[in-house]
């Protein structure tokens, strides 16, 4: 029995995706995160260049999650991340304003239910007054599995 319940979970859907580099977020612009680098994907859900999107294959209860660094804000200045589902419906959403020049630190974590076809992918904002870089690699993550 160990063994079947262990088999069963190593088909279960989770995802790691992040960025290989860093890259310039354009100011007062809702833009779509390219996460470029796949930690894991087991089910092949995850579509990127130049859809940026996970797709999961079948309709659950998913917990989801992203964290993404702004570097540089100008204190008083704003920023949004957003997870949304087919590209309109925001389901998890962070708003944060920088204090004195510093990184912002953006993260959302929440248990979704998604129906077939769903797909989700992220966005960030920001009123910054001109292009701020996001960080690569363990400060640029969107990552999730099923869970129901």
């Amino acid at each position: 029995m160990f063994f079947t319940s262990i088999g069963a979970m190593a088909f279960k859907s989770r995802f790691s995706v992040t960025r290989d580099a860093e890259a310039g977020i354009n100011t007062t612009t809702l833009q779509l995160i390219g996460f470029t680098l796949v930690t894991y994907d087991n089910n092949d859900e995850y579509l990127d260049y130049p859809d940026f999107r996970w797709v999961p294959k079948s309709p659950g209860i998913y917990s989801l999650s992203a964290h993404i660094e702004l570097i540089g804000m100008t204190e008083g200045k704003l920023c949004d991340m957003t997870i949304r589902k087919n590209g309109v419906t925001t389901v998890l959403h962070d708003r944060k304003e920088a204090g004195s020049l510093e990184n912002l630190a953006m993260q959302v974590h929440g248990d979704i239910v998604v129906e077939a076809e769903d797909y989700f992918d992220v966005t960030l904002y920001h009123n910054n007054g001109n292009t701020r870089n996001i960080q690569s690699l363990v400060d640029c993550r969107f990552w999730g599995h099923r869970i129901a």
